[in-house]
This record gives structure tokens, sequence and C-alpha cells, in this order.
């Protein structure tokens, strides 16, 4: 039997910090309740599960009702396990022996959680949702959106090109916990973090990104314990004071991604991106897509096509090189 209970209840953490005697189940370090974070044994995002012992003994519990968000699935972790685990599976051993350790637990936890009931049930929010927009890249659209030179969005990560600075973005992220990309506007740099963004996202990280600048406050990146990446377009709107304080809350379980159009002074912590050569990447991506992009331009302008009667896109792509910006 399973007893399903959302991850984010205050009696849920609660009865899991006192059921555990204040420990990680993992390292059995003594952790503080504000730091604790809650691991899902078997992860939500089950994507890149390719031991066959794993998937039959997932099969398994699904033959029995398994429900991923329920006491059963969950353990206390102090950050610095979680954050090493991540998304990892275990193997089908270690997993056993973590949902047999949690069942030890259960009646505990539900006898805790009975005693609570007389205090109010309050159900954290990891950030403030008037400052924070989480994304989860669940729509993506195709390349009109970006052949008709709108900003683009988290919806259009799968179909634009990437450019050779989204790796070096998610490097500095993994070294330093914050990194700024500058460009001109209109040379790639909101889908360049988007891009980022997204392969954390699916390595099982919560994504935020900020509704306003001027609305940004410290407190929502300083007690927030679960694995996030906040993302703050349009930062040349922020003071370099306002810049400076955010760095510094930036850590291993909750990093910043900062883009801003380029200012007159580089600093050694920012990551260039110019229109020259993003025009030139998508310029040749484009071309080995074209078949994928004419129905797209035919929405726009019938005559192209890769047709005898056609003009050919290639001609269209060459006049769009010579572009200031290349969307």
């Amino acid at each position: 039997m399973f007893h399903p209970y959302r991850k984010d209840s205050s009696y849920l953490r609660a009865a899991l910090f006192k059921s555990y005697k204040e420990k990680c189940a993992y390292c059995g370090r003594t952790i503080q309740q504000r730091d604790m974070h809650i691991d899902h044994i078997i992860p939500s995002n089950k994507q890149e599960i390719v031991d066959e012992e794993v998937k039959n003994y997932i099969a398994e519990l699904v033959e029995n009702g398994f429900i991923v968000d329920s006491i059963e699935n969950y353990l206390p972790s102090c950050p610095a396990c979680n954050i090493d685990k991540t998304n990892r599976i275990f193997t089908s051993s270690n997993l056993r022996f973590y949902h047999e350790k949690v069942r030890r637990h259960v009646a505990e936890i539900l006898n805790i959680i009975d005693g609570l009931k007389e205090t109010k049930e309050i159900f954290y929010e990891p950030v403030d949702t008037g400052i924070w927009e989480e994304i989860d890249f669940s729509y993506q659209r195709d390349l009109s959106h970006a052949i008709m030179g709108y900003r683009l969005t988290s919806a259009d990560v799968e179909v634009c090109p990437r450019f050779p600075q989204v790796e070096k973005i998610k490097k500095q992220l993994s070294i330093v916990d914050y990194t700024i990309i500058e460009g001109e506007t209109g040379c790639g740099k909101s889908i360049s973090i988007y891009q980022a963004a997204y392969d954390f996202y699916r390595d099982g990280w919560r994504v935020y990104q900020c509704k306003a600048t001027e609305t940004i406050d410290l407190k929502s990146i300083r007690d927030n314990t679960e694995l996030s990446l906040y993302i703050i377009d349009d930062a040349q709107q922020l003071s370099e004071k306002l810049v400076d304080s955010l760095k510094k809350q930036a850590r291993s379980n909750a990093k910043i991604l900062f883009a801003k159009t380029i200012s007159s002074v580089v600093k050694q912590d920012t990551i260039l991106l110019t229109n020259k050569e993003a025009v030139e990447l998508i310029y040749s991506d484009f071309v080995k897509k074209k078949e994928e992009i004419v129905p797209g331009m035919h929405k726009f302008d019938k005559s192209v096509g890769i047709n005898f009667m056609d003009h050919p896109i290639e001609r269209r792509l060459e006049a769009a090189r010579k572009a200031v910006t290349p969307w």
C-alpha cells in the first residue's frame, strides 16, 4: 500500500525530520529542518533509465500501485547528498534497500502527521510566485516564431540551433554557480540561456524566470532548498549593487543565470555572444534544414521553395546573412 502525500506539505517535512532523528537518510549527518531536502528515491523523471533490473523493479512496484509522490518514496536528505544524486537512478538493490528503510518509518510518520493536525498545514512554495514564474518547457513550437524575428522564449529551445556559448554557460555554472551572458540586441542571448536552463530542467532542476526585474528580492533565492536555476533576462536594468548581491546568493542548489545587453566594461565572469557569430551559425544551420524550414516560410511567402519555379531559399538566407541581427 502506498500513501500519497504532497512533497511541499509542512506536516510531511516535520514528520520526516522527526522520524529520521534529524539525520540525512543517505549519509547519516545531522541536518537542520530548514536545510532538509525531501528526495524521491525513484525520481518523477525516469527518462534515462536503461538498466533492465531497475526497469523490472519499477514495473513490480507499479503492479502494486506505486505512487511517485508518496510517503513510501520520500527520504530526508542533506543538500549535499541530494545534489550529488540529482536525477540519478540507483541500482535495483539500492532501490530495494532504501524502500525497505522507508517502510520501517511509514507508521511513525503517519502518527506524527496525525498529531500535527491541530496545527495549520502549510504548503511550502520554494519561491515567491509573484516574482518568479516556473518554466516546465512542456510547450515547444516550430521555427515560425524564429523566422518572423519574434523574441525567443522557453518554447523555442528544441527547434533553434545552439551556440557554443550554451556549453560554456553550463560549465561556468558548475564552477561558480552563476554566470552572465552579454551581447548585442538580437544576438541570441535569451535563447542561449533558455537552452542551458532546459538541460538543467531535464536533469531534475526546477527553473524559474523573473517576471519583472523591478520586483526582484533576495529572499526567494536565499530561503529555497530545492534544486533551482533562476533566469534573469534583461539584467542590464538591474543596478550593479543588486547584481553583486544576487551573485552572493548563488550556491550549489540555487544557480543564477543573467543575460544582459553588452556594456562598455566586460567582466571576467561574463560570456560574450556577438551578432556576427549568431548570424553565421543560424545561416549554416538553416541551410541544412531547408526542407524543414520551407513549410514555415510558405506561411509568409509562397514564392520561396525548393521546386524548379520557386525562389531558392538559399537566396533568402544569403540576404538574411547580411542583416545586422540574426533573427
